[in-house]
């Protein structure tokens, strides 16, 4: 789950943060999740990129995304492009449960 603050810049195609999942088997060597039969409630990427944050719109809100593929370990990562002289604030939490407590279609990305 991916909470998204008031937006400190102004989003735009090049002034975007990029929302990705990862996971692992050793907590050291992650990589992309790229199949959407590890994921529930949304879809990804080739780069694991599963929403983008790219307009002033797309913020003050929440993001989820269930994770159900066999690695022991998984992650959120932010990837930032363009000027962020000013920060918007994100907070992620990772909701442990079982897979068919996970969020559904119409919960994500909204």
């Amino acid at each position: 789950v991916v909470n998204v603050g008031a937006p400190g810049i102004t989003y735009s195609s090049s002034n975007k943060v990029e929302i990705e999942l990862e996971h692992s088997d050793d907590n050291s060597t992650f990589t992309d999740v790229t199949s959407n039969t590890d994921v529930v409630g949304g879809t990804v990427g080739t780069n694991g990129l599963w929403q983008t944050i790219d307009a002033n719109g797309d913020c003050n809100a929440v993001y989820a995304i269930g994770y159900v593929g066999g690695k022991r370990y998984s992650r959120v990562v932010l990837n930032y492009s363009g000027t962020h002289g000013t920060g918007t604030v994100f907070g992620v939490v990772g909701v442990k449960g079982r897979p068919i407590s996970g969020p559904t279609s119409s919960q994500a990305n909204q």
